[in-house]
């Protein structure tokens, strides 16, 4: 798996944008001020868990 990296991607009055480079996911912060608002993205950044986004072949199971 990729090494995890949070990317900020959006910076706007509204909304600050996040997405985790190893999985995709992505983190949403309406807070102002910014600097709060990539203090939230950060924190639930670090709390998620990376979801693969496709399973190696040789770990599928079949069940028949």
């Amino acid at each position: 798996m990729p090494e995890r990296n949070l990317r900020i991607v959006k910076r706007e009055r509204a909304v600050t944008v996040g997405i985790c480079d190893a999985c995709n996911k992505q983190f949403r912060s309406h807070i102002h001020p910014r600097s709060q608002s990539e203090w939230e993205i950060k924190i639930l950044f670090e709390r998620h868990k990376c979801k693969m986004l496709a399973e190696p072949l040789n770990q599928i199971v079949l069940i028949a």
